[in-house]
């Protein structure tokens, strides 16, 4: 919901998608899930840091296992 407080949003269906709507001016924030198709959420991760692309990131997950949440902290 952050379209009706004046956020613009835009969303993408997998990994790869991510590079194709970022545009010279990097977003403010990208909320990123960490199980997507094609590029999963730590691998979007890593590719944004070594492009040397510090937008912030939140990747909200249900899963439990502490590698998996240790996965998105490791990459970025």
């Amino acid at each position: 919901h952050l379209k009706p407080v004046g956020f613009e949003v835009q969303c993408v269906y997998d990994g790869e998608a991510v590079f194709d709507v970022l545009g010279p001016f990097p977003p403010g924030i990208i909320v990123l899930d960490l199980m997507l198709p094609k590029m999963d959420g730590p691998q979007v991760c890593r590719k944004l840091r070594s492009q040397n692309n510090l937008v912030p990131i939140i990747m909200p997950t249900a899963k439990q296992d502490l590698t998996d949440k240790n996965a998105g902290l490791d990459n970025g």
